[in-house]
């Protein structure tokens, strides 16, 4: 059959996400979509579908979860009384989080569960006003505290949901950017199951949140690179727009404060200048510098999702490519990129995913996710 052409389409090799967070995805598939919300009206609508279509969310055992709320649309912070005004949302559980997950807005029904005399906690801020119900950052360790944890089932659910998502798209790899042990040891076992379709570069994050733990750093190496584990990741400050990027001078639009460092600064000051854990090579090769502009061309793109984060996973040569040695990983298009406009490319649909010469994702195919 050589020569012929067996199945129409043209390949490029396998997209990699150099920074993502699976977990908290799967969840977010599975909780309100708030992205995009221009109003805390539009947030209560929202809600509402999701409690129309989930009637079992919202109970003390089972909070409901949402994501991508941003309160420079609202004007202000949100409250708990933003959503105890509604009827329909009256004594229900709910933990929302901000559009970048710095920080978390709770329902009446949540804050009750605290005591009333919360103290401030460094690296944190709870937002008094217009009134109670945001906490940011080290303070939202007072709320997930009492959140009901999800089991491991609900979990592996989430995690299949996110992976199939992800395929639909092309990506066959990506960085975890930070996941407990207890969540490394799930995806060990997930790994060995065929639900497991993307390549996972994972970061340690301590269960202490916002700490650094060497002796918790073991490496976990897969034998079919399924699930890696070679770095830690560690918070050093907030996020801008919740104004907590620690920055050398106030916010002009929130002068009183200048944001936080999250981790000690003795701390964050001996892991910048000795980040070795002792348990690995301590050689790196220096990086390539900057860009001289800021415009990406299509193939430094391409290269960002291939080649460059595949390096970043110590899997140069293994993933990023299609030669000989490499991992049988690869994206069906219909047309050439380069053959395609700006335009285009921002409405692209894959047709194909493979992940180890298994094919996970058919854009044609009703029996695959």
């Amino acid at each position: 059959m050589a020569g012929s052409l067996l199945r129409p389409g043209y390949v490029i090799p396998g997209l990699w996400d150099g920074h993502g967070h699976l977990l908290q995805y799967g969840e977010f598939l599975h909780s309100v979509d708030l992205f995009g919300c221009e109003s805390l009206e539009d947030v209560r609508t929202r809600v509402k579908e999701y409690l129309n279509a989930n009637p079992d969310a919202g109970s003390k055992d089972h909070w409901l979860r949402g994501v991508g709320w941003d309160q420079t649309a609202y004007g202000r912070m949100p409250t708990a009384a933003d959503v105890e005004q509604d009827p329909l949302l009256k004594g229900k559980y709910l933990m929302l989080d901000r559009i970048d997950v710095h920080c978390v807005w709770v329902s009446q029904s949540v804050l009750d569960l605290l005591p009333s005399d919360l103290p401030e906690i460094p690296g944190g801020e709870i937002v008094r006003d217009p009134g109670m119900g945001v906490f940011c950052d080290n303070a939202m360790d007072y709320i997930t505290k009492l959140w009901p944890k999800p089991s491991d089932e609900f979990k592996a659910k989430t995690v299949k949901t996110a992976m199939a998502k992800l395929n639909q798209v092309g990506l066959v790899g990506m960085h975890d950017a930070g996941a407990t042990p207890s969540t490394h040891r799930l995806y060990q076992k997930l790994a060995k199951t065929d639900d497991w379709t993307v390549r996972v570069y994972g970061m340690l994050e301590c269960d202490k949140r916002n700490s650094f733990c060497p002796d918790e750093a073991a490496q976990i190496h897969d034998p079919d690179f399924k699930f890696t584990v070679r770095s830690v990741k560690l918070f050093g400050d907030g996020a801008l727009g919740s104004w907590g990027s620690a920055m050398l001078e106030p916010y002009t639009d929130h002068p009183w404060t200048s944001g936080s460092l999250l981790i000690n600064a003795s701390a964050l000051t001996q892991v910048a200048k000795n980040p070795h854990t002792g348990k690995g090579p301590s050689a790196a090769d220096p990086d390539l510098g900057f860009l001289p502009d800021e415009i990406l061309s299509l193939r430094e793109t391409l290269l960002g999702f291939t080649r460059s984060p595949a390096y970043a996973a110590f899997l140069e040569a293994k993933a990023g490519v299609i030669r000989e040695g490499a991992f049988a990983d690869w994206v069906v298009l219909d047309e050439p990129l380069d053959r395609l406009s700006f335009e285009d490319l921002r409405t692209l649909k894959v047709k194909e995913t493979w992940v180890a010469g298994r094919r996970v994702y058919s854009r044609d195919d009703t029996n695959l996710p």
